[in-house]
């Protein structure tokens, strides 16, 4: 497994699952459904979700349910560093 899915899994089951969606997303990730998890992602990234931008920065980083896009991903890894996630 890829350094960062790694790292992108290890935040998404640490993020205390206070929001619905991400049970929802850690599920439909996990199964390789990455259509559900970007239909639940991009609106909790797009209202400033530290951990939901990164993960879309991975997505976009290896083409998980979306074309690749280095430009896109870096958007969003930027977003989530931008709020202090090393990671990013």
């Amino acid at each position: 497994m890829d350094v960062r899915l790694a790292i992108a899994l290890i935040i998404a089951l640490s993020m205390g699952f206070s929001v619905p969606a991400w049970g929802n997303y850690r599920e439909a990730f996990a199964e390789g459904d990455y259509g559900t998890a970007l239909k639940e992602l991009l609106p909790l990234a797009q209202k400033g979700d530290v951990g939901a931008q990164f993960q879309l920065g991975v997505m976009y980083e290896y083409g998980r349910g979306v074309a690749q896009d280095n430009a896109e991903a870096a958007l969003w890894y930027r977003k989530a560093a931008q709020k202090g996630l090393p990671e990013a």
